[in-house]
């Protein structure tokens, strides 16, 4: 079966924060609830490059490569868990039109850009993801990461 979108995600700063639920439950969609941690509700930026794009199995000249920044929250359908989003903000107005439409994404246009700077010492990165006159994000990290399930 042909995937409508496949990419891969680099250059990822995921950046969490604890809130108190009552800030996120007038944004929960219908049928949905608080997917809590320790009674405690989580909101996520995550900011990335999408990379190697593909829509229907095809690379799409100008749209293979570009940044995402989200802000999400995360949430419960009975017993299954995901995420409900905020914003998400891309630099290109026809994605976010497309994933508007399609998907009924909060997706919005965003003039914004990626910078990667190589530190000399154990493979560390500087990465920075701007979104013009809106946020600017600076992350320090390695390659040395883990995902604890």
């Amino acid at each position: 079966m042909l995937n409508f979108i496949s990419a891969e995600w680099r250059r990822l700063a995921l950046l969490n924060y604890a809130v108190p639920p009552e800030l996120l439950e007038p944004l929960l969609a219908p049928g949905l609830t608080l997917d809590l941690w320790q009674k405690q509700a989580y909101v996520s930026l995550v900011a990335f490059e999408f990379v190697e794009t593909k829509v229907l199995g095809v690379k799409w000249p100008g749209f293979t490569a570009f940044p995402e920044i989200n802000l999400r929250f995360y949430v419960r359908h009975g017993d299954r868990r995901g995420v409900q989003f905020v914003k998400e903000l891309v630099p290109s107005r026809w994605v976010a039109f497309l994933a508007r439409a399609l998907y009924n994404e909060p997706y919005q246009a965003y003039p914004m850009s990626v910078e990667v700077q190589p530190l000399p010492s154990h493979g560390a990165i500087n990465i920075r993801h701007k979104v013009k006159d809106l946020l600017d994000l600076r992350v320090k990290g390695t390659g040395a990461w883990s995902l604890l399930m």
